[in-house]
């Protein structure tokens, strides 16, 4: 039994699927931060709500009030794109083709992500031959969430100042129309930075953190952060707290050995035989209704690893294990 061991196979057997790069020689620590942030950056499919900003309404209305002919017939699809997608978020379907390819790739940063914990999609309908749409003039600027979607706003995909990524206005249409998003990363008794959107983006090349000031409040990175490299912080943190977990979870079950030994028999290992513990992919596993609503609703530490996407199985029975 070494959980470890196997979330390290799982995550590899995961990315190696999804035809996702990572470094060859990365521990178990790296490899669990790197496949956190590919949850984030890569948008579960599941159902969201979708909510529009005051200010993309107008963005919206420019888009179609384009009086150069060519210009204008992409500026529609733009727009039309945009109410794709919303459509795409609400009926939890996969928009991992209107994201930069740059998901493919764990060694590629995120700075806008990590961030201001925006996501940037591409507004068009053509499918290239990598499985993304093609690169197009707008882009729309979103926080995906759990169970819900924000627009915050559409921009050209080109700047001349080429700030269009760190652009801290983004971060004032979202205080301003969502304050709940906002609310938990104000620091109290503190002062934010006033710096221009240049400034922003030399700090934001060198990976350098920044507590804005937007609306007169002092605001920390919405998305939590970089790390040194360019990481994401908060993937860093749960990466160390998933090792942790299983780290504990195993020391659990070693010291209830017996007990397993007992239940297992009675699934139908052989007496002799001794339980062989594995962490798996939930994805490599069939389950039944009732055995997913035991781990949704468990209080311990597999309920996280099956929201995440693993599962502690026993390999002769093929028993799921919960703790």
């Amino acid at each position: 039994m070494d959980f470890l061991s196997d979330l390290a196979q799982a995550i590899v057997s995961d990315f190696t699927a999804q035809g996702v790069s990572f470094p060859r020689y990365a521990d178990v620590d790296d490899l669990a931060s790197r496949y956190f942030e590919m949850r984030i950056r890569r948008i579960e499919p599941i159902t969201r709500t979708v909510h529009f900003s005051e200010e993309i309404h107008q963005s919206l209305g420019n888009l179609v009030r384009g009086k150069d002919p060519g210009r204008s017939t992409k500026a529609v699809e733009a727009w039309r794109t945009v109410f794709y997608l919303r459509h795409l978020f609400e009926s939890g379907e996969a928009v991992l083709p209107y994201l930069t390819d740059r998901v493919n790739y764990t060694e590629k940063s995120d700075g806008l992500l990590w961030d201001y914990a925006m996501h940037h999609l591409h507004l068009s309908r053509n499918v290239g031959r990598n499985g993304f749409v093609e690169r197009t003039d707008w882009l729309l600027f979103a926080i995906v969430a759990d169970q819900d979607t924000f627009f915050v706003d559409v921009r050209p995909h080109t700047d001349p100042d080429r700030l269009q990524w760190v652009r801290q206005d983004l971060l004032t249409i979202v205080h301003r129309n969502w304050p709940e998003l906002t609310a938990s990363r104000v620091l109290r008794g503190v002062t934010g930075d006033t710096i221009t959107d240049m400034q922003k983006r030399e700090l934001r090349r060198k990976n350098a953190n920044l507590v804005h000031n937007i609306a007169g409040n002092a605001i920390a990175p919405l998305g939590w952060g970089t790390t040194a490299d360019g990481h994401s912080t908060l993937c860093r943190f749960l990466a160390h707290k998933l090792l942790h977990e299983l780290e504990q979870e195993q020391r659990i079950l070693d010291d209830h050995a017996d007990a397993l030994h007992t239940v297992f028999v009675e699934k139908g290992m052989a007496e002799e035989a001794q339980p062989e513990l594995r962490l798996i992919r939930k994805k490599d596993l069939t389950v039944s209704e009732d055995q997913v609503t035991a781990l949704s609703s468990s209080e311990g530490l597999s309920r996280d690893l099956w929201h995440i996407g693993f599962a502690i199985v026993e390999s002769k029975t093929r028993a799921l294990v919960v703790v």
